[in-house]
């Protein structure tokens, strides 16, 4: 490669289980549209994230918030019941 060349990005389309599980310093989180699937644990007992973003998308595209995929976590209920009504299911 060379200074010149552009790559694009890498297109995310699921989070894996546990990924991010524990990550205390996380206080928001986007999520791209490009995602469809949010693993078990993905980001449970990160105790201080607060917000999650899903910008440009009408939530059509998702398919699976898996199990406990943000508990311990200081996401409001309201908010996790958005996620489920854009589409989200368990």
């Amino acid at each position: 490669n060379t200074a010149t060349e552009e790559q694009a990005a890498p297109t995310i389309t699921a989070i894996a289980e546990n990924a991010a599980t524990g990550a205390t310093f996380l206080t928001a989180l986007t999520i791209p549209s490009s995602v469809t699937t949010i693993g078990a644990n993905a980001f449970s007992q990160c105790s201080n994230l607060v917000t999650i973003v899903f910008p440009g998308s009408d939530g059509s595209g998702y398919s699976s918030l898996y199990q406990d995929a943000f508990s311990g976590t200081n996401v409001s209920q309201s908010s996790l019941q958005a996620m489920r009504n854009q589409g989200y299911s368990y």
